[in-house]
């Protein structure tokens, strides 16, 4: 329970630290942008997690949201021993989009504001370019 506590307070600190410094998917997941990469930070209570990825594996998420958002559909990818999967079907509610994340650390299902998860593209387009440069 301790360590549950300590963990918490972790991600606590880092949901703290400035906004520019980040791309919100939502306030529970976000990619902390660092100088050589980024860290795909989840703030679930039962199942807080950060991973570092690289620009290149961080851009391949973004166009799998970009792609499943501009197609209404799915869209999933494996990037090492993470899996994502973009959700952006028309249902219900069609103003959400669902994300899951599945990896070494668990596994995490977040409802989006699908114009969060555009905002999130456009910023990281903006910050990194989605377009692969090599």
């Amino acid at each position: 329970m301790y360590l549950k506590r300590m963990v918490a307070s972790f991600f606590q600190a880092l949901v703290e630290m400035r906004h520019e410094e980040k791309i919100m998917l939502s306030p529970r997941v976000y990619f902390r942008v660092a100088k050589d990469g980024l860290a795909l930070v989840s703030l679930h209570m039962d199942n807080a997690q950060a991973r570092t990825l690289s620009i290149a594996e961080a851009r391949q998420i973004f166009r799998s949201i970009k792609q499943a958002c501009g197609l209404n559909g799915v869209e999933e990818i494996k990037i090492a021993e993470l899996s994502w999967k973009t959700d952006a079907r028309a249902k219900s509610n069609q103003s959400t989009v669902v994300v899951r994340l599945n990896g070494p650390s668990g596994f995490i299902h977040e409802r989006l504001k699908r114009d969060d998860a555009i905002a999130a593209v456009m910023e990281f387009d903006r910050k990194f370019d989605l377009k692969d440069s090599a």
